[in-house]
C-alpha cells in the first residue's frame, strides 16, 4: 500500500497535469463526492441552510399572525440583501456579503447548494481547502458590484427601487468556473465511453442558471453573475501563476481562530540556530531523511490539503524513493 501512494503522488508530479490528480487519488477512495463535516463547502453549505430554516421560521411566525418579534425581524431582513439602487446600498454596506447567503424558496436554495458542492468539492481536492472561501466571497462581491453598477447605468429601465440581489448563485457560480479554470478537461462519469469533461457542466450549468433570470429587466442579474464567473477564472488563473488572492483571508481566519487556543505558542528560533545554523545562502551539509510510513502519511495529508505543489524538493525526494523501494 506504501508503494501505491508513492507511486501515485510521483505520477501525478511528472505528469504535470493537475486536473488528472483527482482521477490517480480516487483510485485509493471510495467513490463519489465525500462528504466531510471539516469542509469548508459542507460549512458553506450548513451555514446557508441555517439561514434558510431561520427565515422560514420567521416567515411562518408572519403568515399565522404571530404578534411576536417574528413579523418584526422579517420586515427588517431587506437590510441584509443586495439593494438595487447605489443610495440604499451605501447605507446598508454589509449587503455586498450577507446577500449571498439569503434563499426564500427550497427549490433555490438545493439547486444552489448542490451546485456548490458538486464543484467546491472538486476544487478543494484539486487546490486544497483554502481557496473555497476567498473564491466564494469574491464570486458574492464582484456580483454585488456588477448588479449595483448595471442598475444605475440603466436608469429608468432599471428594476424597481423594491428589487434586492440575494442567494448564493453569484457565489457559486464563481465556484464552478474557479475550478473549471484548474481543471477543464477532468472527467465525471469515466465509465460512459470515456466520460464527460467538466468544462461541458459548466457550460451547462452557467445555461440553465442564465436562462432561469428571465429577460425583462434581468440585465443587473446577468451582470452580477457573469462577473462573478469573471472572478472565479482570473482568480484561479493568478493562483496557477503562484499569486493567491485568498492569501490575506487564510491569515486573517488562522489569526483569529489562533486567539482560541492559548496553548499554541509562536514559533520562535533558538539561540543556537540563529547563531551557529544561519548560513546565509550555503548548505552545510546534506541530509537523507529516512523513510517511514507515518513521514509518507504526512507528506500524502499535506498533498491532500494544499496540492502538490507545495511539497519542498525533500517531500518530493522521500516519495520518489519511497516508489523506487
Amino acid at each position: 500500500m506504501l508503494r501505491q501512494f508513492c507511486n501515485l503522488a510521483v505520477q501525478i508530479a511528472y505528469m504535470g497535469i493537475s486536473d488528472r490528480h483527482i482521477e490517480y487519488r480516487d483510485k485509493y477512495r471510495q467513490p463519489g463526492f465525500q462528504f466531510n463535516i471539516n469542509s469548508p463547502v459542507v460549512m458553506l453549505i450548513i451555514f446557508n441552510f441555517s439561514i434558510f430554516l431561520f427565515v422560514m421560521f420567521l416567515s411562518f411566525g408572519k403568515a399565522t399572525g404571530d404578534t411576536s418579534i417574528s413579523p418584526y425581524l422579517i420586515e427588517k431582513m431587506d437590510g441584509l440583501l443586495l439593494p438595487a439602487s447605489a443610495n440604499s446600498f451605501l447605507s446598508q454596506p454589509w449587503s455586498a456579503v450577507t446577500y449571498a447567503f439569503f434563499h426564500f424558496s427550497f427549490l433555490s436554495i438545493v439547486s444552489n447548494m448542490l451546485w456548490l458542492w458538486g464543484f467546491g468539492t472538486l476544487l478543494q481536492n484539486l487546490s486544497g481547502n483554502k481557496n473555497t472561501f476567498p473564491v466564494y466571497l469574491y464570486g458574492a462581491l464582484a456580483g454585488a458590484a456588477a448588479f449595483i453598477i448595471t442598475a444605475e447605468a440603466m436608469g429608468a429601465a432599471a428594476p424597481g427601487a423594491g428589487s434586492y440581489l440575494f442567494g448564493a448563485n453569484a457565489a457559486a457560480m464563481s465556484v464552478a468556473v474557479a475550478t473549471t479554470t484548474i481543471a477543464p478537461n477532468y472527467r465525471l462519469f469515466p465509465q460512459m465511453r470515456g466520460g464527460i469533461p467538466l468544462w461541458v457542466l459548466t457550460a451547462v450549468y452557467v445555461f440553465i442558471d442564465l436562462f432561469s433570470l428571465g429577460r425583462s429587466g434581468a440585465q443587473p442579474y446577468y451582470a452580477a453573475h457573469l462577473a462573478a464567473a469573471g472572478t472565479g477564472f482570473g482568480y484561479m488563473l493568478s493562483y496557477k501563476k503562484g499569486t493567491d488572492w485568498g492569501a490575506w483571508m487564510n491569515q486573517w481566519y488562522n489569526w483569529f481562530m489562533n486567539l482560541f487556543n492559548p496553548g499554541k505558542k509562536k514559533k520562535s528560533n533558538s539561540v543556537k540556530e540563529k547563531v551557529f545554523y544561519n548560513t546565509g545562502n550555503r548548505t552545510p551539509y546534506n541530509k537523507t531523511a529516512n523513510i517511514t510510513q507515518q513521514r509518507v502519511d504526512e507528506i500524502l495529508d499535506k498533498i491532500n490539503q494544499k496540492g502538490y505543489h507545495f511539497l519542498t524538493e525533500e517531500e518530493k525526494n522521500i516519495l520518489k524513493r519511497a516508489s523506487e523501494e
